[in-house]
Parts: structure tokens; sequence; C-alpha cells
């Protein structure tokens, strides 16, 4: 009605909430060369947005390590969480991706288990609308020219926290 408010910290109403999203038994094969994709949609949700975030790769069976490629994929943007790590070593087993792990996971060893920093950081998605299609991609490049498939997704999933505004109040007459 032709004014305009201004808010300091503390002017927004919210709650704070945390969710966990989990796909089983994917059973997806890894191919050598090629993208593979899977989809957790969460259904819309209104007034929502991303205050941190982590993923879970529960079970990725493959060897090595050292030729995967796994990135997250929101609203436009497209987070590398693992960048060819490992060596020859095999498997991803629980291993939880979280901005605030002391170990990158860079310097960790295969069989991944335990809590590691991402390639980059999950940040990125805070301030995004929490509904919607997240998209983990998978890519793998081939050990030699006769490779396939190099591996399989069984599950993987994520810990969203997020606000929810529920409303604006008024903290002064500013």
């Amino acid at each position: 009605s032709g004014v305009i408010y201004k808010t300091e910290s503390g002017g927004l109403n919210y709650s704070n909430y945390t969710q966990i999203f989990k796909r089983y038994n994917i059973n997806k094969a890894i191919p050598s060369n090629a993208f593979l994709y899977d989809t957790i949609n969460i259904p819309l949700l209104q007034n929502n947005w991303v205050v941190d975030l982590n993923i879970t790769l529960d079970t990725i069976f493959i060897t090595p390590t050292q030729n995967l490629e796994v990135a997250l994929i929101h609203l436009g943007v497209v987070d590398t969480l693992v960048y060819r790590v490992g060596g020859n070593g095999s498997n991803f087993f629980n291993t939880r991706l979280n901005d605030s792990a002391a170990i990158p996971i860079s310097s960790g060893t295969p069989p991944f288990t335990g809590e590691f920093k991402p390639h980059k950081p999950l940040s990125q998605f805070n301030g995004l609308n929490f509904s919607g299609l997240w998209i983990l991609r998978l890519y793998s490049t081939p050990t030699n020219n006769t490779d396939m498939l190099t591996g399989v997704i069984k599950s993987w999933g994520m810990t969203i926290n997020y606000n929810v505004t529920i409303g604006i109040k008024q903290i002064s007459n500013k």
C-alpha cells in the first residue's frame, strides 16, 4: 500500500527443520564415459530455503575410485562432491559429505567410510528453495578401452536443514 518496510536481523519469523531423504535399492550400473543420474524429488513447499546440506553416499561399488566423479545438481547449481579420489582403491560405504568435516575427501582412502569435506562446498546450495529435483550425477572414466561398466550405485541420501518463513514481525518503528 505504498509503504516500504526495512527489517534488520530478527524481523523474519521462521522455523528451522531437518529432513532426511534416502534412495535405496537403486542398483543402477555406472557406465564408462557416460553420465548416470539419480533423482530425489522434494514436493513443493512455499517460503523455504536451505540452511545446511549433507550428502550420504551409502553404497557405491566401484573400482578404481580414482575414475569416479560425483556431482549434485539443484535449481541450476552444479556442485562437484567427489572428483577422482582414492587411487586404485574401491567403494564408498556410508560416506557422509559435510562442509564442516575435518578431512577433505581428497585426503581419504578407500573404501571411503565416515565423514569428509566434499570436493567443493555444499554451502553453495544455501539460500536456495528446498523443493524440487535434487539430481546426483555420476561419471566414470574407463580404465581401459574395453570397460563398459565401472560400478554400481545402490543408495544415497541427503540431510537438509532448512528454514520456513511463517511471518514477518515488527521489531521497531524503523
